[in-house]
């Protein structure tokens, strides 16, 4: 099952880490973190309830902030260097 769910996930890549919390049957929690970049949409979710079964997982998604670029200080700023 984890493995089908997994497949899902990387199937689409986008812009989002994901994160999912399932519960099973027997209370057992486990935990699904995506190190890749996702792509979350109502086709995904849709499919994971096929996989995990409906109303038994949580998802977190959280878009990636891209990082920020050093710029050089500009004509009228003031760096200080301190040795």
């Amino acid at each position: 099952v984890w493995e089908q769910a997994a497949k899902l996930c990387l199937a689409r890549e986008g812009g989002a880490r994901l994160f999912i919390c399932v519960v099973d049957k027997n209370d057992s929690v486990t935990y699904l973190e995506s190190h890749r970049r996702i792509a979350v949409s109502g086709a995904l979710l849709r499919q994971l309830d096929e996989v995990l079964g409906k109303n038994c997982y949580r998802v977190r998604a959280k878009e990636l902030e891209q990082r920020r670029r050093w710029t050089p200080p500009q004509q009228n700023e003031t760096v200080v260097i301190d040795n």
